[in-house]
């Protein structure tokens, strides 16, 4: 085996690690404490170079120059993967994050405040969607509105069909075409796909855009290559449901690949919960497939290309007083390609081209056909020792195709839509001393259906102490939301009057197009302290205070009239005074962290909608894991919520809830195999009712749940 050392000049400190690796034998705690000394010895106080470690052997290869074969090596930028349940990991320094600045970044050095999901809390956690994984993260609301839909807001502002949160793959836009929301129940992903979840608490549309309003949820996949064979997995509980997916994954040369697929059923909550008095129709089953591939070009140069489909199946709902009672059918479809380019320590770029398809057939909602397609590009160079830019622009192409099978269903306006978006973005990263950093992002938009628009954000770090332990942050950013024609321009007539003794035509609840509404905007004003007491203990507080305006909601035209008229309108603004404090606590065998979550939210007029749920006023939760010994391994996760404030028009209050997880996993077979066994929400047997904007037929859903998955890796 052989050990070879890569000296880097990188300005941003704690970005790369440096790691020893013993392939002889396992690392323990006294060689993980003498690994971080060297780490902090090699580095200059300015955080110029950092020491990387790179190893040769048989499941990751690194070096600069093509072996003598002729092959392609890997980047030698690339740190090998390491397993669930590592001590490296353990002990690794702080993570690296990408979300909040479109460049990798230490989680303590970001402008704004990022949570990590890592792939191991959602392996062992045992869920299969990802809307329960992320109610564990601190300033996430999440409702379930039924077994097919959930109402998703980082800050709140969730509901079906609510558009203030960004949803990315790897980057890539992922929101619902038609209306801009933020729907995981229909990605073309499947669990075992997810490297982490970044999740962006507060305005981002300084890095990635409108959508980015209350913040980003961006999840990160798994590399064609890495975990290389053939891993498949099935999970089955006690109402029947079932989830199974597999994965191929393998490299040959200069290429690597990984596809995957899976499969899916959910029985309807009248099934699924005993003794039920109501009937529902929310089953669902789904089969999606994955593929994605990679071929280095040269060690500096890479070419990475994919593409996803998923195919849904599943109950219709009343929305708006009608359900034609017909079922739903979904189709999705995403493709990409991109090329990234390092060309020395310090300047890299990349192309992206990708489109997304969906085409989607909601009885109760709309029949439409979207096609989205962007291209963007963004160069990340150095201009000095401690001053770090990344410039980049993109441009996009929305076509929506709707069509109405029958007269009370959702249409636009027009019959068809062609709409286009651009943005230019720059951003600054200035070591001003040894231990201040400002850090400046600004990015303009122009959008076609609506007008053009800025944000940006403004924000100090400095270290309390020279090894930047303890960091404080102040931070001052804008962001703003262009409606998509899905929520701006439609119009329906729903529920026909008896006629005589009404004149015929007239309908009950009737939504006209608006004569035209601004973007809305959001103002925020943020601080931070970041803590690392120890290797094992950190402590993350992060406050802020959100101005809102041009809120866009549901406005009645004629108030008073026996048939009334809405549309959509900016009805005003309103503020939110919150915090976010975790403490986490990382050991050997396990970990544990605890966090709490406040927000203030309120109107500036009580009368105005804003299409979604209030933000949660308060929630607490607590999450760990410990593995007792190689092969076992137990999780709890827990949260609490407090009532959901219902808003004007988006139904009603939502009572405070618990939900405890509880799961077991036991290896055996050589580590080939696996079994987890585990119960959700154990607290609760059954969901209360949760009735959203133009929700009118709303039940509840199952609560406490008995299930276990075998997996098995060839």
């Amino acid at each position: 085996m052989i050990i070879l050392i890569v000296m880097s000049e990188i300005g941003d400190r704690g970005e790369l690690r440096s790691i020893t690796m013993q392939p002889e034998k396992e690392p323990t705690v006294a060689d993980s404490a003498n690994r971080e000394r060297s780490g902090k010895r090699a580095k200059d106080r300015r955080g110029g170079s950092i020491a990387v470690l790179l190893a040769c052997c048989s499941s990751t290869m690194a070096a600069m120059e093509p072996p003598d074969d002729g092959e392609i090596a890997p980047l030698a930028t690339e740190l090998p993967t390491e397993l669930p349940n590592s001590e490296l990991m353990l002990f690794d320094e702080v993570p690296t994050v990408v979300s909040a600045t479109r460049q990798p970044r230490a989680i303590n050095l970001t402008p704004v405040p990022i949570s990590l999901i890592t792939k191991e809390f959602i392996h062992y956690s045992g869920l299969t969607t990802l809307a329960e994984v992320l109610q564990f993260t601190p300033g996430m609301n999440v409702l379930r509105m039924d077994r097919n839909h959930y109402a998703v807001g980082v800050r709140g502002f969730h509901s079906r069909f609510s558009d203030r949160t960004l949803l990315l793959i790897d980057g890539r836009n992922a929101n619902n075409i038609y209306t801009g929301s933020v729907d995981l129940m229909t990605l073309p992903l499947m669990m075992g796909d997810i490297e982490r979840v970044e999740v962006v608490r507060g305005p981002g549309g300084a890095s990635w855009g409108a959508n980015a309003f209350n913040g980003v949820i961006n999840i990160i996949t798994k590399d064609a290559g890495s975990e290389p064979g053939v891993v498949v997995s099935t999970s089955l509980n006690e109402f029947g449901d079932t989830y199974s997916e597999g994965a191929w994954s393998e490299s040959d040369g200069a290429w690597s690949w990984r596809f995957s697929g899976g499969y899916q059923e959910r029985e309807t909550s009248e099934n699924a919960i005993a003794g039920d008095d109501f009937s529902s129709d929310d089953y669902g089953r789904g089969s999606r497939f994955r593929a994605d591939g990679l071929f280095r070009v040269s060690p500096q140069a890479k070419l990475s290309f994919g593409f996803a489909h998923a195919h849904v199946d599943q109950g219709g709902y009343g929305f708006a007083e009608y359900n034609p009672g017909r079922d739903e059918r979904l189709d999705l479809a995403r493709l990409y390609a991109k090329f990234d380019h390092t060309i020395d320590a310090t300047t890299s770029w990349y192309v992206q081209l990708y489109r997304n398809f969906e085409n989607a057939d909601r009885p109760s909602f709309a029949h439409y056909d979207n096609l989205e397609t962007n291209a963007d590009f963004q160069f990340s160079f150095q201009p000095s020792e401690h001053h770090k830019v990344s410039i980049g622009a993109n441009a996009r192409w929305t076509y929506a195709n709707p069509s109405a099978d029958d007269p009370q269903q959702f249409m636009y306006a027009k019959d068809d839509y062609n709409e286009y978006a651009a943005g230019l973005f720059a951003l600054d990263q200035w070591e001003a001393t040894e231990r201040l950093t400002v850090e400046s992002q600004l990015r303009g938009d122009y959008y076609s259906g609506t007008s053009a628009d800025w944000s940006g954000r403004l924000t100090g770090m400095y270290g309390l102490d020279s090894e930047k332990r303890h960091i404080l942050r102040i931070s001052g950013a804008k962001a703003f939301r262009a409606p998509l024609p899905g929520i701006r321009d439609t119009k329906t007539h729903r529920l026909p009057l008896a006629s005589p003794p009404l004149p015929p035509g007239l309908f009950g609840v009737n939504l006209v197009p608006t004569a035209g509404v601004t973007n809305e905007e959001i103002y925020s004003v943020e601080a931070g302290y970041f803590a690392r007491f120890t290797d094992h203990l950190t402590l993350r507080a992060d406050a802020y205070y959100h101005w809102y305006d041009d809120l866009v909601g549901t406005v009645v035209m004629n108030p008073g009239s026996p048939i009334p008229e809405y549309t959509v309108y900016n009805n005003g603004g309103a503020t939110s005074p919150g915090t976010e404090i975790e403490l986490a606590y990382k050991a050997h065998r396990g970990g544990v962290s605890v966090w709490y979550a406040y927000d203030g939210f309120e109107r500036e007029d009580e009368a105005t909608d804003i299409r979604a749920f209030d933000p949660v006023p308060n929630s607490a939760g607590v999450t760990g894991h410990l593995t007792i010994d190689t092969d076992w391994t137990l999780s709890a996760n827990y949260r609490w919520s407090d009532h959901t404030p219902a808003g004007v028009l988006a139904g009603h209050n939502v009572s405070g809830s618990h939900r405890l997880d509880l799961t077991a996993a036991k290896t055996f077979a050589g580590g080939h195999g696996e079994l987890l066994v585990g119960v959700t929400d154990v607290l609760e047997s059954t969901n209360g009712i949760v009735s959203g904007t133009g929700s009118f037929e709303a039940h509840p859903t199952p609560g406490r749940t008995l299930f276990l998955r075998l997996q098995w890796k060839f």
